[in-house]
């Protein structure tokens, strides 16, 4: 981004490097070094967007920030809050964003089966916006075949209109269809 609308810069100009590039997308964009950040500086916002003819369509983030309710969420940083409640070994957080409103979703591992304490903290230590309307324990989170959390089976196994059971050709948690669904209503949160 670039234009009137982008800022001057961060206040200590040691942290711009790597946040803006310098030249024209049509030929060759390189990584800003330093110096006098002038106008025609692109700002990176993260957002990974395409040229189609004269116009960039959104394709979505490069990171794991999310709009929720108005407010920017990093996924991130909901998961580190559930993973340092008591019982919880690992945790992912997803977002519901087909619907029109939209929701966190969590799944977490370790021994904390009750997710109402877990709630509770969360509400202490987060906004309400950043609190996941639905915890799902699982015994351990699926993965993908190169190792990495399945999201999609985590958000599968989360939304209460689809199966609880990730496809089959995608190992996912043993017992996930029996695991313990919590759905939040409006009012809890």
């Amino acid at each position: 981004m670039r234009g009137p609308q982008r800022f001057p810069g961060y206040l200590d100009p040691a942290d711009d490097s790597g946040r803006f590039v310098t030249g024209e997308p049509a030929t060759r964009l390189t990584a800003y070094q330093g110096g006098t950040l002038t106008g025609s500086a692109w700002y990176r916002t993260g957002d990974r967007v395409e040229r189609r003819g004269e116009d960039l369509v959104h394709l979505g983030r490069l990171d794991s920030q999310t709009k929720i309710n108005g407010y920017r969420v990093e996924l991130g940083e909901v998961e580190e809050a559930l993973r340092s409640c008591p019982g919880v070994t690992d945790a992912v957080v997803v977002a519901r964003t087909d619907r029109p409103t939209p929701v966190l979703q969590a799944a977490y591992t370790g021994d904390a089966l009750d997710p109402g304490p877990l709630l509770r903290t969360l509400q202490q230590r987060l906004p309400g916006y950043m609190v996941p309307r639905t915890l799902l324990h699982l015994p351990e989170l699926p993965l993908n075949p190169n190792g990495k959390t399945d999201r999609a089976a985590v958000l599968a196994a989360v939304d209460t209109d689809r199966p609880a059971v990730p496809p089959a050709d995608r190992p996912g948690p043993a017992g996930a269809v029996d695991a313990r669904r919590t759905p939040l209503t409006e009012g809890t949160r």
